[in-house]
């Protein structure tokens, strides 16, 4: 069975491009789907297809980019972002595609000292959730923006930068 992640991208991993990843099961169900831990190095996931898992994606660190990715059945989060203040370099970049989350769960968690995290054009889903972003005690948002998201921001419980 799957314990942490179906997909773990652990330190040392650099260049590493997954092109149309598919995280699904009719069965068990994942405890997250993509998991990048601190140092991981450079990642590329180019239209990944996200399913039955309780966290879509699971950011601790690496420089990370993330093209077209389509969620669905995630009880969690979308994304969880708490990337490790020990990486230094560590940014995520979303371009395009779909973050969402089922009605238990939140499209975009945020946990400590969220930085360089970067959403293009993603529609950020919370038909079914109460919130859409939350950022948790003691966290906070440093050069990290949606640009040209569509997201409803009374739905956060806090205010992100959105150009």
């Amino acid at each position: 069975p799957c314990l942490t992640s179906a997909v773990l991208c652990g330190p040392d991993n650099n260049n590493l491009v997954f092109e149309n990843l598919m995280v699904r099961s009719d069965g068990s169900y994942y405890p997250c789907a993509i998991k990048w831990l601190p140092q991981c190095g450079t990642v590329n996931v180019i239209g990944p297809d996200i399913e039955t898992s309780g966290v879509g994606l699971w950011w601790e660190g690496g420089m990370v980019t993330v093209s077209m990715p389509y969620m669905e059945r995630l009880g969690v989060s979308g994304l969880r972002a708490n990337p490790s203040p020990a990486d230094l370099h560590a940014s995520l970049s979303i371009h395009g595609g779909l973050l969402t989350a089922d009605q238990s769960g939140i499209p975009l968690q945020c946990f400590g000292a969220v930085r360089n995290l970067s959403l293009f054009g993603v529609h950020i889903q919370s038909d079914l959730s109460t919130y859409e972003g939350f950022r948790y005690a003691g966290g906070s948002w440093h050069n990290s923006a949606l640009y040209g998201c569509r997201c409803t921001l009374a739905k956060w419980n806090f205010q992100p930068t959105v150009l």
